[in-house]
C-alpha cells in the first residue's frame, strides 16, 4: 500500500516557489532601474560642480533636503515636474553610496 506524502511537503514546495518568484521579481526590478551614475551628473559649470540631476539646476542636496523636511516624492515631482521617481531614488542611492566612503578620523 502506497502512502500519501505528508501535507507539509506540499507546503514546503509552495514556499520554495514563492521565494523563487520573489527573487526573480527583485532581480528584474534592479535591472529595470538605472544606476544613479546614469542620472546624477557633476558638472563644474552647473551649480558650482555640485552633484545634480541630469544636468538640471536641481542638486542631490536639494532633493534630499526636501525629503528630510517631510515632502513626499509626489509633492517634489509636483513642484518640479521635470523630475521623476527614478531621479529621486537616484539621489537616495547617491547619498547612500557617498556615506559608505566617509572616513572618520579620531582627533586627540
Amino acid at each position: 500500500m502506497l502512502m500519501q506524502p505528508p501535507f507539509i511537503f506540499f507546503e514546503i514546495l509552495e514556499c520554495i516557489k514563492r521565494i523563487f518568484v520573489f527573487e526573480i521579481l527583485t532581480v528584474l526590478r534592479k535591472l529595470a532601474m538605472k544606476s544613479y551614475t546614469e542620472i546624477i551628473a557633476i558638472n563644474p559649470n552647473n551649480r558650482s560642480g555640485k552633484p545634480s540631476i541630469r544636468n538640471l539646476r536641481i542638486t542631490v542636496a536639494d532633493v534630499l533636503s526636501y525629503l528630510a523636511s517631510g515632502m513626499t516624492t509626489k509633492e517634489i515631482i509636483s513642484d518640479f515636474p521635470q523630475l521623476t521617481e527614478e531621479d529621486i531614488r537616484a539621489c537616495l542611492s547617491y547619498a547612500a553610496d557617498s556615506e559608505k566612503h566617509i572616513k572618520f578620523i579620531s582627533v586627540g
